[in-house]
């Protein structure tokens, strides 16, 4: 869009949730990352706001997503205790478009300079969450728009990601000091694909964030955090977040302990629940996911990537399917 038929796109989704606008706005579209959604960064009467707004033409998964986020905030801002973006309003139009008004917040520091306390205080808000459904099927079926997390991988992706993985490994010279996984290895760990999801299964579920990471935790003007960007939300098991949580730390050259990380995490669930999970148990569910995970999806985000990036990758999938089981004799 231009800017004039910009100006014009948010003025029709503004004016549906009350506002006359005149002169007294002005706004940026900003990327809007994976989702594909129309995104604005927006200043009405000198208050800072994010306009997202999802049309029809977006693909039936794009649509599922902006469909969720919408019910999230409407069904559960009042139920959870996590901090959360602020919804000033939302609408659907008679197309089927999805808007949203959020209260616009500030970004945090990049996910590399992240310390351990920062990192700490982001996991024992995600595990405090996880707390409010933890293993209370009843309750959470009573959302109907919210649905277990997605696990099925089709044999054609299943088979791409191979081809992925070979280009990738086929790339580097292999050295014999370095922890470069085979393609075999990741062809029999593929094979044992339902096996690690059974392993997620076998643990309590509750509500997830279902895409947890640093750069969806914002800040507010006093520096105090809101978890944002809930159009993965899902039912599935807590440490799943965790897992992800770790997987884009590492990704980003972050060096938290994922010991440290689990520690933490284990010990919150088990205060607030006063249940007695064992960290072997949270470690289990987390490794499951990350080599689900870094099997089947990051080798996308791998081609290209650098040595270092590839290399680290591949040697946590050897020590998760090595403590898990899932490494061929």
């Amino acid at each position: 869009m231009e800017a004039s038929s910009d100006y014009q796109f948010i003025n029709r989704c503004l004016s549906r949730l009350g506002y006359t606008l005149g002169n007294a706005i002005t706004f940026a579209k900003i990327n809007a990352g994976r989702s594909g959604s129309n995104l604005y960064e927006i200043k009405l009467n000198d208050k800072p706001m994010i306009l997202k707004y999802t049309d029809t033409k977006m693909n039936r998964d794009g649509r599922l997503r902006a469909s969720r986020e919408q019910r999230f905030y409407l069904d559960m801002s009042s139920i959870i205790e996590t901090p959360i973006p602020e919804l000033i309003g939302s609408f659907v139009d008679e197309q089927g478009g999805i808007g949203l008004l959020l209260k616009a917040y500030h970004q945090t520091p990049e996910p590399s300079r992240w310390n351990s306390e920062l990192c700490f205080d982001k996991i024992r808000m995600i595990a405090r969450l996880h707390a409010v459904f933890w293993n209370d099927a009843s309750s959470l079926a009573s959302f109907e728009w919210l649905t277990q997390k997605n696990e099925v991988v089709s044999t054609a992706a299943q088979n791409a990601a191979v081809q992925a993985w070979n280009e990738i490994l086929g790339s580097m010279q292999r050295n014999t000091n370095e922890n470069l996984v085979s393609i075999r290895q990741i062809e029999y760990m593929m094979g044992r694909l339902e096996d690690m999801v059974s392993l997620k299964h076998h643990f309590p579920r509750t509500l997830c964030h279902g895409d947890f990471h640093m750069e969806n935790v914002l800040q507010q003007a006093d520096n105090s955090p809101v978890i944002s960007d809930w159009q993965e939300v899902c039912i599935a098991s807590g440490p799943e977040d965790v897992s992800f949580f770790l997987q884009r730390a590492s990704a980003s050259g972050n060096p938290i302990s994922s010991d440290a990380v689990i520690e933490v995490y284990t010990e919150t669930v088990n205060d607030i629940l006063r249940e007695n999970l064992s960290i072997r148990s949270v470690r289990d569910v987390i490794d499951a996911d990350k080599l689900h995970t870094m099997l089947v999806h990051w080798p996308q985000y791998l081609l290209g990537s650098s040595r270092e990036v590839i290399l680290g990758i591949s040697s946590e999938m050897k020590a998760a399917a090595s403590r898990l089981g899932f490494l061929p004799d």
